[in-house]
């Protein structure tokens, strides 16, 4: 990889991004986006986490991300999909910041893969925000929502669906 500063920017502002907690980032971020039967859906959680602290997937990854905007540490936005119980990676874009993101083929990422891709890799709880925004803080995924839908992910299979008023203290 070329060690010239300017290519390495992109890597650099998405570790630091990585790095932060969701309660220390500085702006309220875009969320990957999950369709759940008709609904396309804001998501409360980074799946793709796991993948990308694989070295071989971020280096596939790093080159095409850019430092776009506050909004988006990552600097790349996912879609989701939950069917027949299980979570699939639909798309990928990165500058999400943009009126119009760049597609980045799945392939490019996890070579061999070119329609939804089941999410194996991933264990942990999506949190889905529901209702109407009751208040809004500039601060990571921190605004609060009337509702949530939390859903307990394992191995990219879902094993709990919870709706709830409040998000729990361990998100």
């Amino acid at each position: 990889m070329n060690k010239t500063p300017h290519r390495n920017l992109p890597h650099l502002v998405l570790l630091a991004g990585l790095a932060l907690s969701g309660t220390a980032m500085a702006t309220a971020q875009i969320p990957d986006r999950i369709r759940i039967g008709t609904a396309q859906e804001a998501l409360f959680a980074h799946p793709l986490g796991p993948q990308l602290k694989k070295p071989e997937v971020w280096e596939r990854l790093a080159p095409l991300l850019s430092a776009s905007c506050s909004a988006s540490w990552r600097g790349y936005m996912a879609d989701w999909e939950l069917r027949e119980d299980k979570l699939y990676l639909v798309a990928l874009h990165v500058d999400p910041c943009n009126r119009e993101p760049r597609a980045v083929p799945l392939d490019t990422l996890l070579p061999g893969s070119t329609g939804p891709v089941h999410a194996s890799w991933f264990s942990g709880r999506l949190v889905i925000p529901r209702g109407k925004e009751i208040e809004y803080v500039h601060m990571g995924y921190e605004s609060r929502f009337e509702r949530y839908l939390l859903i307990e992910v394992r191995d990219g299979a879902v094993v709990t669906q919870t709706e709830t008023d409040s998000l729990p203290a361990d998100r």
